[in-house]
């Protein structure tokens, strides 16, 4: 599990420093910023960890010893450990692309995204060379599998009873149920600054937040109307023939 959070904290900070990287010209970047914007963000990427690891915790507890450490065992927990870090690679490139798109992190419009599978697939096929982009992924994700197979060799073979997996279990799975009970995408306004404010939040959680919320901020993302009266348009409108 410590690995996991590794990885994951990893690969959210190395993501979230390619997007800040890419917002300097629109961000009037100070020491105490960045330091805000590292230091949540952390916060956030152990939240949406926590999240994202549940499903595992939950295996890690109740597969006893003899079957985790198992020659048939052990194939699984590699090609497992492959597509996690494959999905991980996927999510920091997709959440490059939406950056660069919408200026955001994910949100209602990437669940519209995956709601509309469809269409949305089709206008990904049309905009990015997607096999390039999966099979460098692939490679990617390969690459850091080979690096991490010995620190993995390393967590298979450590025993554990079940006592002790229930206990380091229940310590994991604290962290996602007081997230939901007490944290909110609120924490993540640090600044003036709609940029910076996105930087210190996590893809990952922002999405699953933007799901369970089922809201978006219309004015930011779409073309509003005036609504203040014109006379013009109204004369318009009630009295078409005058034209």
């Amino acid at each position: 599990m410590y690995l996991f959070f590794a990885v994951f904290t990893a690969l959210s900070f190395i993501t979230r420093t390619i997007l800040l990287v890419k917002s300097l010209p629109i961000i009037d970047l100070t020491p105490l910023l960045l330091i805000k914007i590292y230091g949540v963000g952390l916060f956030f990427d152990i939240v949406a960890a926590a999240y994202f690891s549940l499903p595992l915790v939950l295996y890690l507890i109740v597969v006893p010893d003899k079957i985790y450490q198992s020659r048939l065992h052990k194939p699984f927990i590699y090609f497992s450990s492959f597509v996690i870090l494959y999905l991980l690679f996927f999510n920091g490139v997709s959440e490059y692309f939406f950056f660069d798109e919408f200026g955001v992190r994910f949100n209602f419009i990437a669940v519209d995204y995956l709601i509309y599978t469809r269409e949305v697939v089709k206008n990904i096929r049309e905009s990015y060379p997607m096999p390039a982009i999966l099979t460098a992924i692939a490679v990617i994700s390969l690459t850091a599998f080979m690096s991490l197979r010995k620190l993995l060799d390393l967590s298979i073979s450590a025993k554990s009873s079940l006592k002790q997996r229930i206990k380091s279990g229940l310590v994991f799975m604290a962290v996602p149920v007081l997230s939901y009970a007490f944290v909110d995408l609120g924490f993540a306004k640090i600044s003036a600054n709609n940029y910076a404010n996105e930087l210190s939040a996590n893809g990952v959680y922002s999405l699953f937040a933007a799901f369970k919320n089922n809201k978006i901020n219309y004015e930011t993302f779409y073309a509003t109307r005036d609504n203040s009266p014109n006379p013009d348009i109204e004369i318009a409108y009630t009295h078409p023939k005058s034209i």
